[in-house]
């Protein structure tokens, strides 16, 4: 796994979010390691995760900013990883995102929504197990198969798993964006 550079900082992870809620941010989504944080009218969310390069999240994102624009995969405006040492010196490493701001998926109220997901499951294994000319015979979409290609490349440098649900896909308008496909 590539490793990326912490900026040494003089807050935690709480005193960035704390200053987050001064300036009119509310916690909107938590994960199991990470929370979303927005303003009413902003177009960005704010992803404050911990574990810092332990997270394959933060690897995703930035290979997601150095890949080409493609509409299945979020857009990530910055990310960073912060340093800060407690009092007896241990560090403690987060993460600091800026994304553009999705909408979530109602999977009660759209059957197309829950198939979409299914469907992406399966996706995961024609991309991993076939050719290129293969996967269009399948008639998957070129950028489909280029976001699960980011996707996979992660998935091996991190040693992670799958982790497609409706909580980690989202919408922009109609198109589904693939925002946290990996777990550690």
């Amino acid at each position: 796994m590539a490793k990326i550079k912490a900026q040494q900082t003089t807050e935690t992870a709480d005193e960035f979010a704390k200053r987050l809620r001064k300036m009119g941010y509310r916690c909107i989504g938590t994960g199991a390691f990470a929370a979303v944080y927005a303003r009413p009218g902003d177009d960005v969310v704010i992803k404050i995760g911990l574990h810092g390069e332990e997270d394959p999240w933060l690897h995703y994102a930035y290979a997601v900013k150095s890949s080409k624009q493609n509409p299945w995969l979020p857009k990530i405006n910055k990310v960073g990883l912060f340093r800060k040492k407690d009092s007896d010196g241990y560090p403690e490493d987060y993460y600091v995102a800026e994304i553009e701001r999705l909408k979530p998926i109602t999977i009660g109220r759209k059957r197309s929504h829950r198939e979409v997901l299914e469907g992406l499951d399966s996706v995961w294994d024609i991309v991993e197990r076939s050719s290129l000319k293969a996967m269009r015979l399948f008639g998957l979409d070129d950028n489909l198969i280029e976001a699960f290609r980011v996707i996979t490349k992660v998935q091996d440098r991190t040693n992670s798993s799958r982790d497609i649900h409706s909580g980690n896909v989202m919408l922009r308008g109609d198109q589904f964006v693939i925002t946290d496909p990996l777990c550690g």
